[in-house]
C-alpha cells in the first residue's frame, strides 16, 4: 500500500521522526496544528470550524463551518478531494474518551485503505472478501466487529471458523500471529484490525 498524506488529529501524536521518515503531505485537523508546532512541524493546511487553532500560527487554513461533521470528517473530505488517499491517520488516541470513540466511528465509515497509527498499535479496516497481511510471527493482534461481521482466519493462535464477532459482544481481542503470513476472510460485515506491529496489506 502507497500512502499518499498523513492526517494529524487533536490527540497523541508520534515524535518527529515519524513524519520525517515519512515524508508525505501533513494535513491537520484544527487543533493538530498546535501540537505538530510543539514538534517543529508547519503541516501543509490546516482544515476544520479553527475554533482550536492557535490563531497566530502562520500556516494555510481552510474554514469549514458545518457544525453538525465534526473537522475529521471535513479533513477527509478535503483529501477525497485532492487525491490524498489512502492516508496515515494519528492523533486519534489520547484525550477524551467521547473523542477516541468518535475517532474510531469515524475511521470505520471512511473509504478502506488508510492506516490508523496510535503507538503501538496500527488498525485498518477489513471488509473484503479475503485479505492477506504479513506481520512477524508471535505479533498481537485484535480483530473487532463493528458492529459486526463473520470471518475465518488461517495463521492464528486461535484461528476463528466462521465465527461471528461484533460490538459490543464477542471480539477476538489479543490474538497471536502463528505464522508471518495471515489470512482473513469476511464473509459477512467488517472489522476493526488492529496490530501491534506495522503490517503489509497483499489484497
Amino acid at each position: 500500500m502507497t500512502y499518499k498524506s498523513i492526517l494529524c488529529l487533536n490527540g497523541d501524536l508520534p515524535p518527529r521522526d515519524f513524519f520525517e521518515t515519512l515524508s508525505l503531505p501533513i494535513i491537520a485537523a484544527d487543533g493538530a496544528a498546535n501540537k505538530l508546532h510543539k514538534l517543529g512541524i508547519t503541516p501543509n493546511v490546516v482544515i476544520g470550524d479553527l475554533d482550536s487553532i492557535d490563531p497566530h500560527l502562520e500556516v494555510e487554513r481552510i474554514y469549514m463551518e458545518d457544525q453538525s461533521r465534526c473537522d475529521y470528517e471535513k479533513s477527509m473530505d478535503y483529501l477525497t478531494h485532492h487525491g490524498l488517499l489512502p492516508t496515515v491517520i494519528v492523533g486519534s488516541s489520547g484525550g477524551d474518551l467521547d473523542h477516541i470513540l468518535n475517532n474510531i466511528n469515524v475511521f470505520m465509515t471512511c473509504p478502506s485503505g488508510n492506516l490508523l497509527y496510535a503507538p503501538p498499535l496500527y488498525g485498518s479496516v477489513i471488509s473484503q472478501p479475503q485479505t492477506f497481511l504479513r506481520l512477524p510471527i508471535y505479533t498481537k493482534v485484535s480483530l473487532i466487529g463493528l458492529p459486526q461481521a463473520r470471518l475465518i482466519t488461517q495463521g492464528l493462535k486461535w484461528d476463528l471458523t466462521n465465527q461471528t464477532l461484533c460490538f459490543p459482544g464477542f471480539n477476538a481481542c489479543f490474538n497471536r500471529t502463528n505464522e508471518n503470513r495471515i489470512s482473513i476472510q469476511v464473509l459477512e460485515g467488517q472489522i476493526l484490525f488492529l496490530a501491534h506491529a506495522f503490517f503489509l496489506q497483499e489484497s
